[in-house]
């Protein structure tokens, strides 16, 4: 370039040719390069120089060889990243390692919460930031010393000669407005934050989440922080300019403290927490929290104020080494695990020396990053790409596949479309302060937000099935706090609040009322429960307690039956013993990195975690010493688990860390195939049986289709996304109706025959109606616990159920009219678990006593009693004497002998006497057959059973006749609704209350304290049958 040119680049200028240089011409005055679009090197290995000089408002991309610059290259406004996150851009945060350290900057950075105190506005916290670069360019210390900053400690700095107003954040990030005129100032284009305001008048920076910043127009410091309903948190400074109070809506105050030096040496809290702080040579040197004897942090700096240690509470110490550039280049944690960091233009490479894995970021001039390739130089090596439009906003990710997902923006940089691999796309639209109004799903279902003039949700309204619309209604308190919520049928939950804005009250639709109180920090002491806050009730009989220390973290907390768990604490706020109800103690201990490696149970039984040097899982030893190990590659993935008797499993992955191939330790291989949205399509396996499984699924990302050896199975899904309807592979059809709430209200079974199902105000389940017009009813107590099930009216039956006042169930009557064919009461100890059962018109003792030992395990029940080992196998049952191997598989009993197969699969069941039982498998896992030849008076057995892709039965042979199982899917966990023979229909809690043969003959379930059926009962409510269980539900 000639003397005094100038060249702009707005397109995409590619320096690609190697060996090359853009430089000046003649002596005069140097010529210069305007970068405001992509100036890249994306091919070649060599180095490409410019020795000009170089002012960059775009992007700089360095892919392949190297971008040299002579001269240092001149940025126009962009963000200094203080912590990992500049709170002007939210959503962008720059890539970190460590404990972390900037991967394109080489800043570390360090944040450590002093004080919490919650309520309305944005609270009381008081947490302290370090910035390594920052304290390195210091000339003079802040008031927790070099390179410190915390929250409130926002200012702006104005320059009136180059009319650029600098804001400096809490974390130690940056954002320069220029002003434009009239107390309007223009922003960066990569923030949604706007700064308006005069010297005069002082100024105010308004977040994209509608929190406003005010500033002080003589000083440029803060003097409060309001959020998008009023309320404010105020600021005030001593004649020295020294922050001394921070003063939330409700008057409560964090206090400030100086030394004569101007560093803050104490701060305290509402309830006058004191956290105390040391310096040296006006560097942070010690931190000590609340009622804590020893310190909580210490730190060493080099002459540049760099911090080169940290000690934690427990002595643990993370060091870090820097270059001249003041960037990390070697950081060693409490574990002893190293982090390694090379720099070049763009370009960082990060080594785990404690694993060898590396990792290769390049970066934009932006400190972007636009390629991540983990497990460099590995078989394991996968790269994700990042583009970014103008604002350094994400435009789109490719995965290691090479499968991309696309944003798109508005002029206000608000996302408002997302389109994945599968070209599905979701968008949204916002208001003018960056709410979301609207967002439309693939399938082109729009919900629509309408908001109050303060931008809170007002109703949401989703379009439903029969072009009904689902509406939800919410109401505030002037302070924004919620206040009500009308759900979609028109019933409404009510919040009541202290002074402080902290939630004291719920009330449901039927008016039960569940209350909190709060210490002065808004921190939960009590609670009681609405069956505690009913007319004429004792709160204290239902109260549960929380006492915690200076700190707020939970020393016991007391149940309304007195019975307490306490907890204690290490130095660095690890839980380090807990103490049941029944005074029984749980020791933890953990490594320098604060992850459990030990647990000592209260019998001193002790299990341990290990971890690799990227702090993932690498072996788990049981309380025998039984140990299971897990190898991982060079991106952590794991690629062989061995369990305690050798026997290995092997994973491969893709590059997108989905699982590829997995090989049990029989040496058969399953193979998973993904689309390009990393959905699983298709599940294969190498033993030629088992039939493969194909997937299917719709824009929404709802599964429709599965394809397995049972047949095809269907799904169809309304607006909201609601499974409405399924056909297995047997053609079974069960369809599914739904109120504007989301509750089920109809299910119709395979047989065509409906069940109806009502709900009361709160949304519990009320009625179930089967199709021969059978009614049962179900009623609760203010906690929502079933207190009473009353079967069709024909019957009689009602089952009636107590509760102690810790929720606990104490008592079950199982009545007819005014007899009680069956009963049971429960006596619990002082952690819960039952102590005693008293059973009447049932099989089995009337009276049954439990027996614990020091680990909560059961060491006698009734007369039965059970001996375990340290792995909490029991060896002991009774009579029988139980021999397990070092994968806790139960080899030999008392009356049997087991064998297993490579995968721990239980293959045959060998009695003292008699022929044995067999078992076979498929390749999934799942028990395909049950074989036992007849012999003398030993019946024969020949089942076989099949699986759809869920590995959920579909069927089963019993001697020799096939019946059909068909699923409720709707459910958190799978409901059998037919098994070819009975249909069976739930209550609450998902429990079976009734089922009906294929004959129309109606039995009734009736259950005990953990959902087991102990009675049934007939049409007309006589006792059919009854059941009694072990301690092990057998």
């Amino acid at each position: 370039l000639r003397e005094g040119a100038q060249f702009k680049n707005q397109g995409t200028f590619n320096a690609n040719p190697d060996g090359n240089s853009i430089s000046r011409e003649g002596e005069g005055t140097a010529p210069l390069i305007v970068n405001t679009g992509t100036f890249q090197k994306t091919t070649g290995t060599g180095t490409t120089r410019i020795e000009v000089n170089f002012e960059n408002l775009g992007i700089v991309r360095e892919e392949t060889g190297r971008l040299e610059f002579k001269y240092p290259v001149v940025t126009g406004q962009s963000s200094q990243y203080g912590g990992p996150e500049n709170p002007s851009a939210p959503g962008q945060p720059h890539p970190t390692c460590g404990d972390p350290v900037s991967c394109a900057t080489g800043n570390y950075s360090e944040s450590q919460a002093d004080l919490s105190v919650g309520g309305r506005g944005v609270g009381l916290t008081l947490t302290r930031t370090y910035n390594s670069q920052a304290a390195a360019a210091a000339t003079e210390h802040g008031t927790f010393g070099y390179g410190w900053t915390s929250s409130f400690s926002d200012h702006l700095l104005v320059n009136k000669t180059s009319k650029v107003t600098t804001l400096y954040q809490a974390n130690g990030s940056t954002v320069s407005f220029t002003e434009s005129g009239g107390g309007s100032f223009t922003a960066p284009v990569w923030t949604q934050d706007t700064l308006s305001g005069t010297s005069e008048a002082g100024y105010t920076l308004t977040l994209a989440n509608q929190l406003k910043y005010k500033f002080a127009g003589s000083t440029g410091r803060l003097e409060s922080v309001t959020d998008r309903n009023g309320n404010a948190t105020t600021l005030a400074y001593s004649e020295a300019g020294h922050l001394e109070t921070i003063t939330d809506p409700a008057a409560r105050k964090i206090t400030l403290k100086y030394n004569a030096e101007g560093l803050v040496e104490s701060t305290k809290d509402p309830l006058g927490h004191e956290v105390k702080y040391t310096y040296e040579g006006g560097n942070l040197a010690s931190v000590t929290q609340p009622a804590e004897a020893g310190l909580r942090w210490q730190f060493k700096y080099d002459g540049s104020h760099q911090l080169t240690e940290l000690t934690d509470g427990r002595g643990g110490k993370i060091t870090n080494e820097y270059n001249g550039s003041h960037q990390v280049t070697l950081q060693k944690d409490p574990a002893g695990r190293e982090l390694g960091f090379e720099y070049e233009a763009f370009h960082t490479k990060i080594t785990n020396k404690t694993t060898g894995s590396v990792t290769d970021e390049r970066f934009t001039s932006n400190d972007e990053p636009f390629s991540i390739t983990r497990g460099l130089g590995t078989s394991s090596a996968t790269t994700e790409a990042v583009t970014y439009n103008e604002g350094g906003y994400v435009t789109s990710t490719t995965d290691g596949n090479g499968h991309t997902t696309k944003y798109g923006y508005s002029g206000s940089n608000d996302r408002t479309s997302m389109v994945d691999a599968n070209n599905n796309e979701t968008k949204l639209t916002y208001n003018a302060t960056h709410d979301v109004e609207t967002t439309t799903t693939a399938k082109s279902e729009t919900t629509t937000i309408k908001r109050d003039v303060h931008g809170n949700p007002e109703v949401i309204e989703r379009p439903a099935p029969a072009s009904k619309t689902q509406i939800t209604k919410y109401k505030y308190t002037a302070n924004g706090e919620l206040e009500s919520v009308e759900d979609p049928l028109k019933r409404i939950s009510k919040y009541e609040y202290d002074t402080k804005g902290d939630r004291t009250t719920e009330i449901d639709p039927l008016a039960n009322k569940r209350t909190w109180e709060y210490n002065e920090n808004s921190q939960e002491i009590a609670t009681v429960s609405p069956r505690g806050n009913v007319t004429g009730g004792k709160p204290t009989e239902f109260t549960t307690k929380i006492e915690r220390d200076a700190q707020g973290r939970p020393l016991k907390i007391t149940d309304p039956l007195a019975h307490t768990t306490k907890y204690t604490y290490d130095g660095d706020g690890n839980i380090a013993t807990l103490i049941d109800g029944n005074s029984r103690k749980t020791t933890y201990t953990y490594n320098g990195d604060n992850q459990p490696v030990k647990v000592e149970e209260p019998n001193k039984t002790v299990t341990e975690t290990e971890y690799d040097g990227a702090g993932q899982v690498t072996s788990q030893t049981d309380g025998n010493k039984h140990k299971t190990k897990y190898v991982r590659n060079a991106v952590e993935e794991v690629t062989e688990v061995t369990d305690p008797l050798g026997r290995k499993t092997t994973k491969e992955y893709d590059l997108a860390g989905n699982l590829k191939n997995l090989t049990d330790a029989a040496k058969r291989t399953t193979t998973y195939k993904y689309d390009a949205a990393n959905r699983l399509e298709e599940v294969s396996y190498s033993d030629g049986k088992t039939p493969t499984t194909k997937y299917e699924y719709d824009k929404d990302g709802d599964r429709t289709k599965l394809n397995d050896g049972t047949g095809t199975t269907t799904y169809t899904y309304d607006q909201l996304d609601r499974l409405t309807e399924s056909e297995n592979g047997h053609k079974e059809v069960s369809k599914y109706e739904y109120d504007l709430a989301n509750e089920k209200t109809k299910i119709t079974y395979p047989n065509t025959k409906a069940v109806t199902r009502a709900f009361d105000k709160d949304g519990r389940l009320e009625k179930v109606t089967d199709w021969l017009t059978h009614i049962t009813k179900f009623t609760y107590n203010p906690d929502s616990e079933p207190t009473l099930t009353a079967f069709p009216s024909e019957t009689k039956n009602e089952d009636k159920y107590a509760y102690n006042n810790a929720d606990q169930m104490s008592e079950v009557k199982m009545l007819k009219g005014a007899e009680t064919p069956a009963s049971l009461v429960y006596t619990r100890d002082n952690d819960g678990q039952v102590k005693k059962t008293t059973s009447k018109g049932l099989p089995g003792a009337e009276i049954t006593e439990n027996i614990y030992d020091e680990n909560n395990r059961l060491t006698k029940y009734g007369a039965t009693a059970y001996e375990y080992d340290k792995a909490n196998n029991p060896t002991k049952e009774g009579s029988s004497t139980n021999t397990f191997n070092e994968g806790n598989e139960i080899e030999k009993g008392t009356s049997a002998t087991y064998t297993y197969d490579e995968l721990g699969e239980r293959t045959k069941t060998k009695p003292t006497s008699g022929p044995a039982t067999t078992y076979g498998y498929d390749a999934a896992g799942n028990l395909i057959s049950a074989e036992r030849p007849k012999e003398g008076e030993t019946t024969e057995i020949k089942d076989a059973y099949a699986y759809d892709g869920n590995s959920l039965r579909a069927s089963q042979t019993i001697s020799g006749t096939t019946t059909y199982l068909a699923w409720d899917m709707t459910e958190a966990l799978p409901l059998i609704l037919s098994d070819g023979t009975n249909s069976y229909i739930y209550g609450p809690g998902g429990l079976p209350v009734e089922q009906i043969n294929s004959g129309g003959t109606v039995s009734y379930l009736h259950h005990d304290q953990q959902g087991s059926t102990r009675l049934l009962t007939g049409s007309t409510g006589t006792v059919t049958g009854s059941t009694t269980f072990d301690a092990y539900g057998n």
